[in-house]
């Protein structure tokens, strides 16, 4: 199903964002502003899932197992902001 795999893609990009930030520091600039983006992405892309996440079920009738959203640290923003 669509949708399913649309959670599973989240779920593989939390991931991958995670590891990005983990490395943020040790980036040159360039890649830095790469990964400032994809993390700007992300953080967009979670809003979109939670939104459809709520909807499409009910709409089409069946059950999943949400993911585990991810909430933005505000220390993490700050920080973030102070390099580009």
């Amino acid at each position: 199903m669509l949708f399913l795999d649309l959670i599973k893609i989240y779920n593989i990009y939390y991931i991958l964002v995670t590891e990005i930030l983990d490395r943020f520091k040790k980036m040159p600039l360039k890649e830095m502003e790469k990964s400032l983006t994809v993390y700007k992405n992300f953080l967009r892309f979670t809003e979109d899932v939670k939104r459809e996440a709520n909807i499409i079920p009910l709409n089409f009738g069946f059950v999943f197992k949400s993911p585990s959203y991810y909430v933005p640290d505000p220390k993490l923003e700050k920080s973030l902001g102070s390099y580009i």
